[in-house]
């Protein structure tokens, strides 16, 4: 015998508002919920469930609720043409309303929430001259109050929300924002990363240091010289004159390095720093001697990590030595092949500009 299924939770309540009844029914659909109503006024009927754990949650004192609303617009029969059949465009006031969620979960006070907001494209006016807080995004043309979209997006309402963040432990507050992160929209974008432009810019700039000059110029505008040849974006004329000193490049680089760290630009410079280096080298010396033959001085392990120390920087002053050596040899020479250089340039220039001159009449 089949009989009919029944509802032994199910309730019907019922009243009048604007002389229209207003139904709440519960207990009869949505069995897996646990808590439904089915609510009537009029011609519109709107089915409402609510889960939750049957376990409380420790270490908290409030209700965590949330309420989330999404009208779909197919509810009612209204469905626009064949680009969104279902939903149709997302509204301003829908979509200002995501991002403001957006920006409120990802937000630790309230000058970050507006700083997310200016990221995301909005304008924003508050303040205490400002009575309702207002943004516009740089796509659209009028300005959105907050309070509109939502009560509890009012300013005031905003700052005693983080007011009230700030008391909560920070584990607290990671998890509240891990909880109540919204679902990104399909309209909001990730945020890209910054593109890196390379510029060269050809004019003179206010530079803040000290143009260089003498020898440390020279050195280095013939490396750059060098590699540029190298690579084949100068003249013929030029790879000619530079070929035998492709082979000499690591040695050009490392005297221009030290040349640049050392911010030397005479002779008189380099001179001075050599003589310093020597003194040096001759401290070193005397003290390395003297750990050697007063071994009962130190502890082994202390003495040994000692004359290792003094043996790095021994052989560090003894290259810059050997380098200081190669730049007086190499100097003089390299600025006459610099000069030179220079002059084929010129004239290799001036060939090409009178060629394209003489093509052009």
């Amino acid at each position: 015998m089949i009989t009919r299924k029944q509802y032994p939770n199910h309730h019907v309540f019922e009243t009048s508002i604007g002389g229209r009844p207003f139904t709440v029914e519960t207990g009869k659909v949505a069995e897996l919920a646990d808590a439904e109503c089915i609510c009537r006024y009029g011609d519109t009927v709107v089915l409402t469930t609510v889960t939750c754990s049957p376990d409380p949650k420790p270490g908290i004192d409030y209700f965590p609720l949330t309420i989330e609303f999404e009208e779909r617009m197919y509810a009612v029969g209204r469905i626009p043409g064949s680009f969104n059949r279902r939903e149709g465009k997302p509204t301003l006031r829908g979509m200002v309303k995501a991002d403001v969620e957006m920006a409120l979960a990802e937000s630790t006070d309230f000058d970050d929430f507006v700083c997310r907001l200016q990221k995301m494209g909005y304008e924003v006016k508050y303040g205490p001259r400002v009575k309702h807080m207002a943004v516009r995004h740089q796509d659209s043309k009028r300005f959105v109050r907050l309070d509109g979209v939502a009560p509890q997006f009012s300013e005031s309402e905003l700052r005693a929300f983080f007011t009230q963040l700030k008391k909560l432990p920070p584990e607290m507050q990671q998890e509240y924002q891990a909880e109540n992160q919204p679902v990104q929209q399909s309209w909001q974008k990730e945020p890209e990363l910054p593109v890196v432009r390379r510029v060269r810019c050809r004019s003179r700039l206010n530079r803040p240091y000290k143009k260089v000059g003498g020898i440390m110029a020279c050195y280095y505008h013939y490396c750059a010289l060098l590699r540029r040849s190298y690579r084949g974006k100068s003249g013929r004329r030029c790879y000619y004159l530079l070929r035998e000193d492709f082979s000499k490049f690591n040695r050009y680089r490392r005297q221009c390095d030290l040349l640049w760290e050392q911010k030397i630009e005479s002779t008189e410079e380099l001179r001075t720093y050599k003589e310093k280096l020597t003194h040096e080298l001759e401290v070193l010396t005397q003290k390395r001697k003297y750990l050697y033959n007063h071994k009962e001085v130190l502890t082994p392990d202390v003495r040994n990590r000692r004359l290792e120390e003094l043996s790095a920087r021994m052989r560090t002053v003894r290259r810059e030595l050997n380098t200081c050596t190669d730049i007086e040899t190499d100097a003089a020479a390299l600025q006459l092949k610099w000069q030179e250089v220079r002059q084929a340039e010129k004239e290799e220039r001036e060939v090409n500009e009178n060629e394209q001159r003489w093509r052009s009449r």
